[in-house]
């Protein structure tokens, strides 16, 4: 019985601060165990080849998905997002994850200010931070933010590349989109895959773990007290185990 509880321990943390997962295997569902309500809005989506799996394309003209979470700092004072994304339209300004109400609300997806020319960029509370050159069309890159709003922090990568700064955020709207800004279309051109999100600012090598590692990776994120349950159980099973042998 120990040891049931001990291996289950790990699954259970697994899924603590894992807000959203849509990995687009034929579906457009939240697959984090939250079950949340996902509406296509404009020209639906179609599902093509991803970065795993399969992927959901965007026309860049009106389509987008439309996700019940309230991702405002109220809500989530300290939070990660992110997807890998494949554009076949680098002109600005194409946002691949938004809840923008017109305020410089938390969004990240491709732009023009920030930088000559256009790159991916996250809005930062009163403007946008750019990361990196022109995107490169048709290629996989992964993007994520972090937010912590309690020490005003925020990092953007592009790839294993990053940019920290100070930034505060006002409330947005109390939903998401992938593949559009809420208050200004700005729609995404191109491939969109793996979107997570999670209610806490994940450590460079968890967002280090999760770039490499997928899917795979974005799943089995815990907290610390579920790998301390996790080894507690297993001592007991050790001492138990040795008590039985001493006994013999």
């Amino acid at each position: 019985m120990l040891l049931a509880t001990a291996l289950v321990l790990p699954t259970l943390g697994a899924h603590a601060g894992l807000r959203a997962f849509h990995t687009f295997e034929d579906s457009f569902s939240d697959v984090s165990g939250n079950d949340l309500v996902v509406t296509p809005g404009g020209s639906t989506p179609s599902f093509v080849d991803g970065y795993e799996g399969k992927a959901a394309s965007f026309n860049g003209s009106d389509s987008f998905l439309r996700v019940a979470l309230d991702v405002n700092p109220s809500a989530m004072p300290r939070m990660t997002w992110g997807a890998w994304v494949a554009p076949v339209d680098a002109s600005p300004i194409r946002q691949v994850l938004s809840h923008d109400d017109a305020g410089f609300d938390r969004s990240i997806g491709i732009d023009s200010r920030g930088g000559s020319g256009s790159g991916y960029a996250a809005f930062n509370g009163s403007g946008v931070s750019r990361v990196g050159a022109a995107p490169a069309l048709d290629r996989w890159t992964f993007l994520a933010a972090r937010y912590d709003e309690s020490t005003a922090a925020m990092t953007f990568w592009v790839d294993d590349a990053s940019v920290s700064l100070t930034s505060q955020f006002g409330s947005g709207n109390t939903f998401f989109r992938i593949g559009s800004n809420p208050g200004f279309g700005e729609y995404f051109a191109g491939r969109i895959d793996n979107v997570f999100v999670f209610d806490e600012a994940l450590s460079d090598a968890q967002i280090a773990s999760i770039r490499a590692g997928g899917a795979a990776a974005i799943m089995p994120v815990p907290e610390p007290e579920a790998y301390a349950l996790m080894l507690a159980g297993l001592g007991l099973i050790g001492w138990q185990v040795r008590r039985r042998q001493a006994r013999t």
